[in-house]
C-alpha cells in the first residue's frame, strides 16, 4: 500500500548523509509532506562505486499498464 507520506530532505542534506559527492545536476528542495505521484530524489548506484542523484516519480506503475501516460489512480493499490 502506498497511501503514506514522508519527509524528503534537500540536496545538501542528502549529500552530507552519504558523505560523498553525488553526481547531480538538479537541486531538490526540502518537502515536509511528500505525497504519491510527486517527483522525489532518487540515488542510483552505478558501476565503480559512483552514485547519481536524480529525480523519480513516487508511485506504482502496474506491469499490465500499456498506456503512454502514467496512471494517477494506482497510488492506493491493495494486494
Amino acid at each position: 500500500i502506498m497511501c503514506g507520506r514522508y519527509v524528503s530532505p534537500d540536496t545538501d542534506t542528502i549529500k552530507n548523509w552519504w558523505k560523498s559527492s553525488l553526481l547531480t545536476t538538479a537541486e531538490f528542495p526540502f518537502h515536509f509532506n511528500v505525497a504519491p505521484t510527486l517527483p522525489v530524489p532518487l540515488i542510483q548506484a552505478l558501476p565503480e562505486r559512483a552514485h547519481t542523484l536524480g529525480l523519480a516519480r513516487w508511485g506504482l506503475v502496474p506491469h499490465w499498464w500499456k498506456n503512454s501516460g502514467l496512471p494517477t489512480f494506482s497510488f492506493n493499490a491493495r494486494s
